[in-house]
């Protein structure tokens, strides 16, 4: 038979082994149970704030949704606010604060490419895989921004579908209107090259600075070109309602073509120029907005998703730019399917699984692609052109200009 003082010292063993044990697992429950931290560097000032706004909305219906299913690898997803102010000084400033005092795991924004391009450096000395909404700049290549990720159309693309649809239109002679943001500037230099290549001449371009209000004296010298279609190109909704409104002061109603601010901030222009101005606008768009008269109503993610948004935001619902809500959704998404694909938070790690399996996440905006030289999610067959996008169907999706 065992002495008491025998158990005794076994049990006290025991109990030590078992502390070390813990001692030894503290740090790993630890990391497991604090949240990964997604910084939002958007703009809640500034003339992107609208935009800012809605992707915000869209960024917390997903954390929402991800976080009740049980996170991301195992741990909750904390959301940590940054405003750019839709300015890259401001941008780059917010960006070295989340990085070095909130240490943040994943970053969505900016969606302006000149912040975007200021706020790289720091970024890509981080390690962590980002992902932006309207930042469509040249610059932002994998070898400048080697774990950034656009969703968006390179601007390349932007022009190439521009001229395209112009020449469906029967135009010989296009102008061009656009303002002098960088996403602007490469979509222009697209325009450029593509106009010529379709068989058609450039009448005239004109450029005013974002942020402008009155693009009349542009809009005059437009006119005198007398071309049979104007293309109008600018990053927010804003802009395009001012021009719009500007060329109903002067009593000029060209065939127009806006660009992809038109397709999903159309509520932000109309609000300026008013709806009448909306409906002579044929809109690039995504292709995931769209559907024809005859497709079944509410059947799409883009669709379900704003049937969601009704019931979080019933009051603001017409008032919210739709695509950037959609935009921060799948923005979330994109963190968990890559995360929990890599099986880590490392940058490299997840922009890897991305370069080999971006075809097969199952996003609002699928269908999207990457590659190790290209990280523009968005290709042409994830783009399309709308009619009055202003006044879309009762589910919410646009009216394709190709419906047959």
């Amino acid at each position: 038979m065992k002495s008491n003082g025998l158990i005794h010292r076994r049990k006290v063993l025991a109990l030590a082994a078992g502390m070390l044990t813990l001692a030894a697992s503290g740090p790993l429950w630890a990391q497991a149970s604090n949240p990964i931290k997604v910084g939002m560097l958007l703009s809640a000032s500034g003339a992107g704030s609208a935009a800012g706004a809605a992707a915000t909305i869209g960024a917390k219906i997903a954390t929402a949704e991800i976080n009740a299913s049980g996170g991301v690898l195992g741990r909750q997803i904390e959301l940590v606010s940054a405003d750019d102010q839709s300015n890259p000084t401001a941008g780059q400033t917010e960006a070295i604060r989340l990085v070095t005092r909130e240490h943040i795991d994943y970053m969505i924004g900016p969606q302006i490419s000149g912040v975007a391009v200021a706020s790289a450096p720091t970024l890509n000395a981080a390690g962590i895989m980002w992902v932006t909404t309207t930042a469509a700049s040249d610059q932002l290549t994998t070898k400048f921004a080697p774990r950034h990720f656009s969703m968006l159309y390179t601007a390349q693309t932007n022009g190439e579908v521009l001229a395209e649809h112009a020449k469906r239109m029967g135009a010989k002679r296009v102008a061009i209107g656009t303002d002098n943001s960088l996403v602007s500037l490469g979509i222009l230099s697209s325009l450029k090259t593509s106009i010529p290549a379709q068989g058609m001449t450039i009448a005239a371009q004109e450029q005013w600075t974002f942020g402008d209000t009155d693009m009349t004296p542009q809009m005059l010298t437009l006119r005198r070109s007398n071309p049979d279609v104007l293309i109008l190109q600018a990053p927010t909704g804003r802009d395009l309602g001012y021009v719009l409104k500007n060329l109903n002061e002067i009593g000029w109603n060209p065939k127009i073509i806006g660009g992809g601010a038109f397709g999903t901030l159309a509520s932000q222009a109309i609000a300026i120029s008013g709806a009448e101005a909306g409906k002579k606008v044929y809109a690039y768009t995504y292709t995931a907005m769209t559907s024809c008269p005859k497709d079944p109503l509410g059947k799409t993610p883009y669709a379900q998703l704003l049937t969601k948004l009704k019931k979080a935001e019933p009051a603001n619902f017409d008032k919210i730019s739709h695509f950037n809500v959609a935009s921060g959704y799948d923005m979330i998404y994109i963190l968990k399917y890559a995360a929990t694909g890599a099986g880590s938070l490392d940058g490299s790690k997840m922009t890897a699984w991305m370069e080999q399996n971006a075809g097969s996440l199952k996003l609002v905006y699928s269908p999207v692609r990457a590659s190790k030289d290209d990280h523009f999610m968005f290709g042409p067959e994830s783009e399309t052109m709308g009619i009055d996008v202003a006044n879309p169907r009762e589910d919410g999706t646009i009216t394709r200009a190709d419906c047959k």
